[in-house]
């Protein structure tokens, strides 16, 4: 029953994220993602997809931020590391699972995506 919960849930976020109603939350995708061999290949591809379009606007966003404004990183990846999938998963369940002051589980993924990765691979500047 939960499944089916969560694939209704899931389909409704797509579709409302898309008419711009509804965010993606961190406990969705954490969820999501304990779950993901019993979801169809199709969700799993598209759910990856959104997380892959993520990850890929916050570097070409702090590639931007770096050359051409010249800012300072606040996410420091080790060189040719590239951030997969499964990889911004576990940052997102360690973001959670840390001593921070709020429940983060209800907050748009993709915000704290930021944060937890700035978390993970903080700059020593």
């Amino acid at each position: 029953m939960k499944i089916i919960l969560i694939i209704i849930t899931l389909l409704f976020s797509f579709n409302a994220v898309a008419e711009g109603k509804l965010e993606i939350t961190v406990g969705l995708v954490i969820d999501f993602y304990k779950e993901k061999d019993t979801f169809p290949p199709e969700l799993v591809k598209s759910f990856d997809a959104w997380l892959a379009g993520n990850l890929s606007g916050i570097n070409n966003t702090l590639l931007i931020n770096k050359s051409k404004y010249d800012n300072k990183k606040f996410i420091c990846t080790p060189d040719n590391l590239i951030i997969t999938p499964d990889m911004a998963i576990q940052t997102l369940k360690d973001y959670v699972e840390a001593d921070i002051i709020i429940d983060v589980k209800h907050l748009p993924a993709g915000f704290i995506l930021v944060l937890a990765l700035e978390r993970t691979f903080p700059c020593n500047t």
